[in-house]
């Protein structure tokens, strides 16, 4: 990036950081871009500030292709919406264009193709909604490090577009089981598959439920007491042994080509106290000890 470029950016940036900041009385705030969320720029340089200045939603273009998300961030959920226009096109071929209510603090965003409404988003005053049910905490004890299970169901009881996030509180840290890429869209309480949006959040309507389940890591020695919502578990970490894992593990006998095992292997060594000496890592193949230069 060039001088010039960059100094705009900052310009560009500011100028919208000062804006929001004088427009904080409003009802809503809605930040309209060319590129999108999935736009590299945008996401570096604009997520942010939307966000950390209460942006209810931002409209973008330039795909020609429908797509909504709200935050990676999941202390903010849906309370930020990254909407991509022009989903009515699979509709009508003559375009489409969106239309924008207010009342009693939702804001209504709807997609239309030849007057037919094709998708809509609700967004209101008071974000991130939830209550939970049926929570499940795995029990101990449990390694340092270890992951635990805990799942629960979500309800939105908001009048908005809320995402699906479990806060877990552990040991007074704050940790989140959120939506990711790699999750499956998984089934609503009603047995429909789950709404996962473009960046793998996965969202609910006013008065959905959905099943949401994950782990947390539990990585500090001695009890742990993890809450979510009012159910809490105490929950044991005991030591765990010096374990190692290696990856992208490669062998090459003498001159000949260079094969990769391709599996990860995973190491334990020998139950012993914890010292401040550092564990060497080593691994062993037939009786050949190779270790780290």
């Amino acid at each position: 990036m060039d001088a010039a470029t960059a100094q705009k950016i900052e310009q560009s940036v500011q100028w919208l950081k000062d804006d929001l900041a004088q427009n904080q009385d409003k009802e809503f705030r809605i930040l309209v871009m060319h590129h999108p969320i999935s736009d590299p720029y945008t996401k570096m340089h604009i997520a942010s500030v939307a966000e950390e200045g209460h942006v209810d939603m931002m409209l973008a273009g330039h795909t020609h292709s429908y797509a909504r998300a709200g935050s990676d961030d999941p202390t903010v959920g849906a309370g930020t919406i990254y909407l991509t226009h022009q989903d009515s096109r699979a509709v009508s071929a003559k375009g489409s264009y969106m239309t924008h209510t207010i009342k009693d603090g939702v804001l209504t965003t709807q997609n239309m193709a030849e007057g037919q409404v094709v998708g809509t988003t609700v967004t209101a005053v008071d974000k991130q909604q939830l209550a939970y049910s049926n929570i499940s905490i795995q029990s101990g004890p449990v390694l340092c490090n270890s992951e635990i299970e805990i799942s629960a169901t979500i309800t939105n009881t908001g009048k908005g577009l809320a995402a699906a996030v479990i806060p877990v509180d552990d040991n007074g840290t704050m940790k989140y089981i959120y939506g990711d890429l790699e999750s499956e869209s998984g089934l609503a309480t009603s047995g429909e598959p789950v709404r996962v949006e473009s960046n793998g959040v996965k969202t609910l309507d006013p008065g959905e439920s959905i099943e949401l389940s994950g782990t947390v890591t539990l990585s500090e020695i001695g009890k742990h007491t993890v809450k979510v919502a009012d159910v809490s578990k105490d929950i044991d970490v005991t030591f765990r042994p010096a374990t190692f894992s290696y990856t992208n593990v490669r062998t090459k006998l003498g001159n000949g080509e260079i094969s990769d095992i391709g599996l990860p292997i995973r190491q334990t060594s020998p139950a012993r106290k914890p010292s401040s000496r550092p564990s060497i890592p080593t691994m062993g193949i037939n009786g050949w000890t190779l270790a780290p230069l």
